[in-house]
């Protein structure tokens, strides 16, 4: 796990972005089938396609909005609980873009998605971060002890 972790460090800062920006869109369509299931509470809306209409203009403006707050421009391993607020006026708007589209459309999505699918989206986009955080922040256990003195 840490040759990974290792291997992800040595990487350009556009790749990381990119990753980052990755990891977010998989994270947004799993928070949306998760809102979804959680909200129905069986998979027969899976059949519907109106129902997964709102996702392809949710994800851009997301990602958009993520992007636009300063998230992808961050280094992880170095972020503090600033990132929190971020990621919760990113998630704001992902909830606001979805209830507009809605009621836009007039599709056919309960109004208490957007309440389900935030929290999902705030917890795992935060959680993703601050678990990466904590991965490449323990200490190396294969390094040899030092003693380092001096005036």
């Amino acid at each position: 796990m840490s040759r990974f972790i290792e291997r992800i460090l040595d990487l350009d800062r556009r790749w990381k972005q990119v990753i980052q920006i990755a990891v977010d869109t998989v994270l947004i369509v799993l928070c949306y089938w998760l809102a979804l299931a959680l909200r129905f509470d069986n998979l027969m809306f899976m059949r519907l396609s109106a129902i997964w209409q709102p996702l392809i203009m949710v994800l851009p403006i997301t990602l958009a909005a993520f992007s636009a707050l300063g998230l992808y421009r961050s280094v992880l391993r170095f972020i503090s609980g600033q990132v929190l607020s971020l990621v919760f006026a990113g998630t704001v708007v992902s909830m606001m873009t979805m209830a507009v589209i809605d009621s836009a459309f007039s599709l056919p999505l309960p109004r208490s998605l957007p309440l389900i699918y935030g929290p999902l989206l705030f917890l795992s986009v935060s959680g993703v971060r601050f678990g990466y955080r904590s991965l490449v922040r323990q200490p190396a256990h294969h390094k040899a002890p030092v003693i380092i003195y001096g005036a």
